[in-house]
């Protein structure tokens, strides 16, 4: 009996341990999972809110893919091809200037070009992606294609 009397404080101990362990790694779990689903490959949808069009065969949708392990991006402007370096932090995202090819091609290329480079924040939605400029207007809005 007197050991059980001894033991029980320790089992409340361990047990109370073990329940703040949890809830810390269940929101560092939440957070990882939330900026993994980043690491993906993304296709144009909208620049400044609005809508795309893309009926015209000779425009191709710019697309991009994050690689969370390296902080890079690469993908297409729909007719040139870049690379660039992500700063990631939160729900913060931004790309300094990169390098790209330079044809010439009808289509979205500055908009989206432009809308990477005033990029300040994201927002996951689901399978989108929208990019934030720092005022919290909306630049640039993708779908998950992969």
């Amino acid at each position: 009996m007197k050991k059980l009397i001894y033991l029980l404080p320790v089992l409340m101990l361990l047990g109370s341990c073990s329940s703040s362990k949890s809830t810390q790694t269940n929101e560092q779990k939440t957070e990882v999972i939330a900026t993994t689903q980043l690491n993906d490959i993304w296709a144009l949808v909208s620049v400044d809110a609005k809508e795309l069009d893309f009926s015209d065969k000779n425009i191709y949708r710019p697309t991009l893919e994050i690689k969370l392990k390296d902080s890079t991006v690469f993908g297409n402007t729909g007719c040139n091809n870049f690379q660039a370096k992500m700063i990631l932090d939160g729900d913060k995202i931004s790309f300094p200037p990169f390098p790209m090819t330079r044809k010439f091609c009808p289509g979205y290329e500055n908009a989206f070009v432009n809308g990477i480079s005033n990029t300040a924040s994201y927002k996951l939605d689901g399978l989108q992606l929208f990019f934030y400029d720092k005022d919290g207007n909306e630049v640039l809005g993708f779908k998950k294609v992969d």
